[in-house]
């Protein structure tokens, strides 16, 4: 919900897999790749779903890439920040998986959670020249939010 409370109040764009919002001084680039759960657990089959194999139960599925061209950006260089929530970071389930699954769990070890399970973030820069490229790659069930000041 943190990175759902950043849209603008513009809506951009949308299809499969993304919405872009804009607000007065940035545009907002969300991403998904959603995995929908399997038949066996569609009817309550549970035999694939332990409280440490959580993904069992879903549906394979590819990574998949985002190619976006913004048009009508101004030229010049834009700040682009990238959140990311997925399995290898922002997730609260998987870091405590990778902590070892601790139960219960010490107060040392929440505080660790907590700290662990913020999205990964990343900050660049890129250059527009009237139209502004941006790729993701996202794997299954990963989410990103890209945000770009204008």
């Amino acid at each position: 919900m943190q990175l759902l409370s950043r849209a603008g109040d513009k809506l951009i764009a949308k299809g499969s897999g993304y919405f872009i919002t804009a607000s007065e001084d940035e545009i907002q680039i969300f991403l998904h790749n959603y995995c929908h759960y399997d038949m066996l657990y569609r009817y309550r089959n549970t035999t694939n779903l332990t409280k440490t194999r959580r993904y069992k139960v879903f549906q394979e599925r590819a990574p998949r890439s985002f190619h976006i061209q913004l048009e009508g950006v101004r030229p010049g260089r834009h700040e682009v920040r990238r959140y990311g929530i997925g399995r290898k970071g922002g997730s609260a389930y998987d870091a405590w998986i990778d902590m070892g699954a601790p139960e219960p769990m010490t107060k040392e070890e929440e505080k660790t959670l907590m700290r662990l399970s913020g999205p990964v973030y990343r900050r660049e820069e890129a250059e527009a020249e009237g139209l502004l490229k941006i790729k993701a790659s996202l794997m299954p069930h990963e989410v990103c939010l890209i945000t770009i000041s204008i």
